[in-house]
């Protein structure tokens, strides 16, 4: 298969209005059923594992040091959770919200992959669909826990 001169010159086909319409609104469904189920939900013993890590009661250092680096989750999450601790407080349906940061960067790594990769841009839009409607992304995103930020992570990745 030969690649077009322009994809590898880092020139971009315009987006659709309709895929991009499209996509909005297949993410503002998602992203509203997810914070609805992220309320329903009540929490688990392991969010509140998460909110302890994200408590300022000590330094970013120790907090780095002391709590995150001896906990199986990534630091990056941590450390997420602890810069937004003033603003989401220990509620944790609000900390679970954080969440949306990761689903924005999926977004955009989905419209620049659909931008640039033109023999793909058949399968990325049923690839996000099927994605998002898997029963694992919405129970992921209800979670005060790093799983939904690994999961779309490990999905840019692939």
């Amino acid at each position: 298969m030969q690649a077009r001169s322009d994809v590898l010159a880092g020139e971009s086909a315009p987006l659709s209005r309709a895929a991009a319409l499209g996509g909005l609104g297949f993410l503002a469904l998602f992203a509203a059923l997810a914070v609805y189920v992220s309320y329903q939900r009540g929490p688990w013993y392991d969010e509140f594992w998460s909110v302890f890590h994200a408590q300022r009661d000590v330094g970013l250092a120790t907090a780095w040091n002391e709590r995150w680096m001896h906990d199986v989750s990534p630091p990056y999450f941590y450390l997420n959770a602890w810069l937004a601790q003033p603003l989401t407080g220990d509620l944790v349906f609000v900390k679970r919200l954080l969440n949306l940061i990761p689903l924005a960067i999926a977004a955009l790594g989905f419209v620049l992959l659909y931008r640039r990769a033109e023999t793909r841009r058949a399968f990325l839009p049923l690839f996000a669909v099927l994605l998002m409607a898997h029963p694992f992304s919405i129970a992921f995103f209800a979670a005060h826990r790093p799983y939904f930020c690994m999961y779309g992570g490990d999905v840019l990745l692939a």
